[in-house]
């Protein structure tokens, strides 16, 4: 059974994800350390940030992969997700997902990223 912190950590993270005047080495390890979340709320966090264009690249690279993650856990994609993803996100995704789970990605992403 969690612990308390346990279960405020993904909301604690979440919170540094989403600051824009956190460091950016901040919002970019709260989004690795994302990944190891299951929670509605924790995907929804990164897929916001992996779904803006205007985010850093690092920053998308790192959500595209833990989306990436939590998707292999689950054995399920959102292709609509997938295909709203800002470039580098959707990249480093299909890059994981083909490293991981090639049989989750639909064919036609199979030969590349």
């Amino acid at each position: 059974m969690p612990n308390d912190c346990d279960s405020q950590q993904p909301a604690g993270l979440i919170d540094v994800l989403r600051d824009h005047r956190a460091r950016l080495d901040e919002r970019d390890d709260a989004a690795m350390d994302l990944a190891a979340f299951d929670t509605p709320e924790a995907l929804a966090a990164l897929v916001a940030v992996a779904t803006d264009p205007n985010e850093d690249a690092m920053l998308l690279d790192s959500c595209g992969e833990s989306v990436a993650e939590i998707w292999v856990r689950r054995g399920k994609i959102d292709e609509e997700v997938l295909d709203g993803m800002a470039r580098p996100a959707q990249e480093v995704a299909v890059a994981t997902l083909l490293g991981m789970a090639p049989h989750l990605l639909p064919s036609g992403r199979r030969g590349h990223s």
